[in-house]
């Protein structure tokens, strides 16, 4: 009775020490991989502010990193945490030191704070961003946040070309097919709703000296709709019949 009830208390107390960091936009409290759907202009940049709290006892080292899950061509997004990072940065070099019960917002620092500008650049359409913010220490202890910019209607056009990425058939009922794409080592891929959410994600092995594909993604079990296929870097959108 006594191991139960130590591993209990350490699964509570794992549990809660992962709520530590908590982001909350316009004053609302946002869940972890919550997703934030924003219309902005198409010819404006705009800056779009997240407050993050350590609502612990412990001293977090804070990163930042951004996941580009699909972003319009031309478009542009970048972020601040401190200082401000290039359109091609997606993670934070060093760690802040972010003391327990401490909030880093616009209101309570001068330039400890967060947030992301976001500019069309006269392209009509979604683009979708993923931030995350974690304990350099331990990955137990992180949430994110997704935003959805949205521009404005668009067609979807010929959205292989566009990701530099060959997938058929598009539509599909079961099977994603990769053509004529060469990867230089074994590479993650990871397929996301239309909500930013993870669906999918799997490895794609070099299956010979120069590790071309063709290779298969089976997609059967999705539900039907649109979903973002993201390889090495690249992503596309594909439609699950």
């Amino acid at each position: 009775m006594k191991k139960i009830i130590t591993i209990a208390f350490l699964l509570a107390c794992s549990f809660g020490y992962g709520q530590s960091i908590q982001l909350f936009h316009n004053k609302q409290y946002v869940p972890h991989e919550d997703t934030l759907i924003i219309t902005v202009p198409s010819t404006t940049s705009t800056n779009h502010y997240i407050d993050i709290v350590n609502t612990s006892n412990h001293t977090i080292k804070l990163m930042v990193k951004r996941t580009r899950i699909f972003l319009l061509p031309d478009a542009e997004n970048s972020f601040c945490f401190g200082e401000c990072f290039g359109a091609e940065v997606d993670e934070t070099d060093d760690p802040y030191i972010f003391s327990a019960g401490d909030t880093l917002s616009p209101d309570t620092k001068e330039y400890d704070y967060f947030y992301t500008t976001y500019y069309p650049n006269g392209q009509n359409g979604k683009s979708i961003i993923k931030y995350t913010f974690y304990d350099n220490d331990t990955t137990s202890i992180a949430t994110s946040v997704i935003f959805i910019f949205d521009s404005g209607d668009a067609r979807i056009g010929n959205i292989s070309e566009m990701a530099q990425l060959n997938i058929y058939p598009n539509p599909t009922t079961g099977e994603l097919r990769i053509k004529n794409y060469e990867l230089r080592e074994d590479a993650e891929y990871v397929i996301y709703s239309v909500v930013g959410q993870v669906v999918m994600q799997g490895i794609l092995s070099c299956r010979d000296a120069a590790c071309h594909v063709p290779t298969t993604i089976n997609v059967e079990s999705l539900s039907a709709g649109m979903y973002f296929l993201r390889i090495d870097g690249k992503t596309v959108r594909f439609v699950k019949e």
